[in-house]
């Protein structure tokens, strides 16, 4: 039966067409006229689950289309992350690296770096100890200056900064370890709002990689400004969202 209700879905709703959560009751009302509200959350549970529908905004649906966002996870990042699995077990963190956003830009980076995020209470305790197993070139929350004197002409930089609270990430399975990564969400967030870090990426080219990221991959919009409200930028990044993008975006913003 699950097949079924699947198979009549896509026929519904045309991939890349948003619908409401309204429309997709009305659509099982159809078959199941005494469905109830609970068993209907269970349903939407089961076809995101399956990636058979994605949420774009709150309430606001589309048929997957589009491939999920998985990047590649390199050699430093592994380590890094084997080392903050072995010395501090409990530890909320996720680490990312500037390169992936070379999927999306026009100029590629002379050099890139790794960002790795934790918790503000152990910053220094993680710094000293990737200091003390020979990660080097470690920088503290550097500023603009930092980043292009002395980060930019690093071989592999790790950039250590804050992690922001109910951050949006995923685990990323890598042989035997379990890796925490931003969702893409929060990569544009960050690189919106961290301009010091990423003044490489602001101006046109920050324009391209939302455009790029928008139009490849499915984008949970409620997600992206529930992040942005946390670092205080909802408003900012949803009228430039809505500036440069409408006709990416209409309908969900």
């Amino acid at each position: 039966m699950k097949d079924f209700y699947e198979k009549q879905l896509a026929g519904r709703f045309d991939k890349g067409v948003i619908f409401s959560r309204g429309d997709l009751y009305d659509f099982y009302l159809e078959y199941e006229p005494e469905l109830k509200n609970g068993t209907f959350g269970w349903r939407i549970y089961d076809l995101k689950k399956k990636d058979i529908i994605k949420s774009v905004g709150k309430g606001i649906y589309t048929i997957c289309d589009k491939p999920q966002y998985q990047p590649f996870i390199g050699e430093l990042s592994r380590k890094i992350a084997k080392l903050l699995a072995k010395n501090f077990s409990d530890i909320k963190y996720c680490v990312w690296e500037s390169s992936w956003l070379g999927e999306f830009s026009n100029h590629q980076s002379g050099s890139f770096f790794t960002i790795l995020e934790v918790e503000k209470d152990l910053m220094n305790s993680v710094f000293f100890n990737l200091k003390d197993n020979n990660v080097k070139d470690l920088f503290l929350q550097p500023g603009a200056n930092e980043m292009e004197i002395y980060v930019q002409g690093k071989e592999n930089p790790v950039v250590l900064k804050c992690l922001i609270s109910r951050s949006p990430l995923q685990k990323i399975s890598d042989k035997k370890l379990k890796i925490n990564i931003p969702v893409l969400e929060k990569i544009l967030t960050d690189i919106y709002c961290d301009t010091d870090i990423f003044y490489f990426y602001q101006g046109k080219e920050l324009e391209t990689i939302f455009e790029n990221a928008i139009s490849r991959y499915t984008l949970d919009f409620s997600r992206l400004l529930a992040y942005a409200n946390r670092r205080g930028k909802e408003v900012e990044i949803k009228e430039f969202l809505r500036r440069k993008f409408s006709r990416l975006v209409g309908g969900v913003l």
